[in-house]
């Protein structure tokens, strides 16, 4: 029983380390210094999100933070049709 799980991993291994090389090998691409325009547009909105939210957490008025939120909300839908927040 030892001999067979020894073999295993010396199957196994080698299999692992060539796979992990050819997915480096084959999957290279160019590391991007510059964002896109949509990067740009989605980092503009997070950082609007965070600045928002700073203000409202300052004033301390979870009414406030209701309201702000509310306009973003997303109803997910389940695959049997039921919703949840």
């Amino acid at each position: 029983m030892r001999t067979m799980r020894i073999y295993w991993v010396l199957a196994v291994i080698p299999a692992f380390v060539l796979g992990a090389g050819a997915d480096r090998a084959f999957n290279r691409s160019a590391p991007s210094s510059v964002a896109t325009a949509k990067e740009q547009a989605n980092l503009a909105g997070i950082e609007r999100l965070h600045k928002l939210d700073e203000r409202i957490t300052e004033l301390n008025d979870p009414k406030a933070l209701q309201a702000e939120w509310t306009n973003d909300f997303i109803v997910r839908t389940a695959a049997n049709g039921s919703s949840r927040a």
